[in-house]
């Protein structure tokens, strides 16, 4: 993981290799779909359970795993949803998932996601 200490506003204020290695950090290779992703826990000790482990095009990793919301109060009884744990440590909701295009699938971050710092 390579962190920018510069501050950017726009995308075209990037350097193209820079830009590029960002986002590659974010490809990994073969096809993961929500389902596919096992049930995990992570605890406030930062000890956790289930998940996996998936590395990125440019070489970093990062623990991601799936879990259920509550429903009506009720925990474990709502919708699937999905987290990334960095390497360094940070927390990353996922905001939608499985959206399928011709050559992969998406998970989009949350609007929170500090870009750059997976």
């Amino acid at each position: 993981m390579v962190v920018i200490k510069k501050a950017y506003n726009r995308v075209d204020e990037i350097p193209v290799e820079d830009c590029r290695r960002l986002v590659m950090e974010h490809v990994v290779k073969g096809i993961y779909m929500r389902d596919d992703i096992p049930e995990g826990t992570l605890a406030e000790s930062g000890d956790r359970e289930g998940g996996m482990t998936l590395t990125g095009v440019e070489g970093n990793s990062f623990w991601i795993f799936s879990f259920r919301g509550m429903y009506q109060g009720i925990a474990g009884q709502g919708a699937v949803s999905l987290k990334l744990i960095s390497e360094i440590g940070q927390e990353i909701k996922v905001a939608s998932s499985n959206l399928e295009s011709d050559n992969g699938v998406v998970h989009s971050l949350h609007y929170d996601y500090p870009f750059g710092t997976l």
